[in-house]
């Protein structure tokens, strides 16, 4: 029997179960491991706090609601040559191993959830008690100047545009890993909602003042009533040290080559934020490389099952981002430049691209 294990069920593992699907046969057995009970779309989780009724609904769904291999809900706590181990103390053996655990914030479990909310009734409850935290609050303090943080002001501040919002970035410009006329353009958006933006600042809580934080360089105080900690992404690839830590970078990312499998492993593969690919960290770009590589496993499979098939080498792709603002603003980054175009920032502000992305997963999100 050969058994294909895929660890990890965001956009890149997901992706790659259910293409792999119609491959199963009594000669083949496909498992999708996740910590979680339900898949998500993680870029539209920003605006599902706001809209946890609506938005914060569809953009989550069971995997036993459609996902067509064999699901296992489970930790992974180790992974060696030919076994993956989980925390229940079940060991899986694997002819390949895909591995596509992605990454999260070390103190913001909104954008993707924490190793604890692990159904989706508690990731639903999370959302709402969330919402309740923003409704109540005026005084809003975002700490992390880059996509997720830039997109969280806007959607606030266009929402509610009452509340006093700071956003607060260490480096000289926001979206520091964009080019700098996306920077200037989300400064210029955000203000004009009225968000106070705060460049080249580092702050602290003051440890004597309850809701207060003070500029490390100015000694400036800032009153916040709920703060958001949009930095330190952590990678999910604590299960690798203990049989591959040579495999593993100083950024916790797996080394990949361009086969993406490890070197010397031609049966262990890593995709998306978990990888080290040499791309943006996207979930566009997660899906390509599970495109990708189904289609080498297609040919693994053809030629009986045979690792040292010959396979095609996988190409970074350029960068194509559009981070909404707000629902009315937003930034278009292509390879070619930096835009507004109202346009394509309308069409991904209708949902975000949540019945899009299920689509690509052979299903459709839950009604509201």
């Amino acid at each position: 029997m050969f058994t294909i294990i895929i660890v990890g069920g965001g956009i890149a593992g997901a992706r790659v179960a259910q293409e792999l699907a119609k491959f199963r046969n009594k000669d083949i057995v496909i498992k999708l491991i996740d910590l979680k009970n339900y898949f998500e779309v993680p870029y539209a989780t920003l605006r599902g706090i706001i809209k946890p009724n609506t938005i914060g609904k569809k953009l989550r769904k069971y995997y036993r609601d459609f996902i067509r291999v064999d699901f296992i809900q489970g930790k992974v706590i180790e992974i060696n040559p030919n076994n993956i181990k989980l925390e229940n103390g079940k060991e899986l053996k694997f002819n390949i191993a895909i591995i596509a655990t992605g990454s999260k914030y070390k103190h913001f479990s909104i954008p993707k959830p924490s190793d604890i909310v692990t159904s989706m009734k508690e990731r639903d409850k999370q959302f709402h008690e969330e919402h309740q935290k923003l409704v109540k609050a005026q005084h809003i303090l975002i700490i992390g100047g880059g996509p997720v943080g830039v997109e969280l002001a806007g959607d606030i501040a266009y929402y509610y545009p009452k509340k006093t919002i700071y956003l607060v970035e260490a480096l000289p410009r926001l979206l520091n890993n964009f080019k700098p006329r996306a920077s200037k353009i989300a400064k210029e958006q955000l203000e004009k909602m009225g968000v106070q933006v705060i460049l080249n600042e580092f702050i602290e809580r003051d440890m004597n003042e309850t809701g207060l934080w003070v500029s490390k360089k100015t000694n400036k105080s800032y009153s916040a009533d709920l703060v958001y900690f949009c930095i330190g992404v952590s990678i999910n690839t604590a299960f690798m040290k203990l049989y591959f830590s040579k495999k593993v970078n100083e950024n916790s990312q797996i080394m990949v080559n361009d086969k993406l499998h490890l070197s010397n492993y031609n049966n262990i593969y890593a995709i998306g934020d978990c990888s080290d690919i040499n791309e943006f960290k996207l979930g566009y770009l997660a899906d390509k490389q599970a495109k990708y590589l189904v289609k080498n496993l297609k040919k693994i499979i053809n030629n009986n099952y045979n690792l040292k098939t010959s396979l095609r080498s996988y190409k970074p792709k350029s960068t194509i981002s559009i981070i909404p603002i707000g629902k009315k603003n937003g930034i278009v980054q292509l390879p070619i430049g930096v835009f507004k175009f109202k346009p394509l920032v309308a069409y991904k502000n209708k949902d975000l691209f949540i019945k899009r992305q299920f689509r690509k997963l052979k299903t459709t999100p839950n009604p509201i």
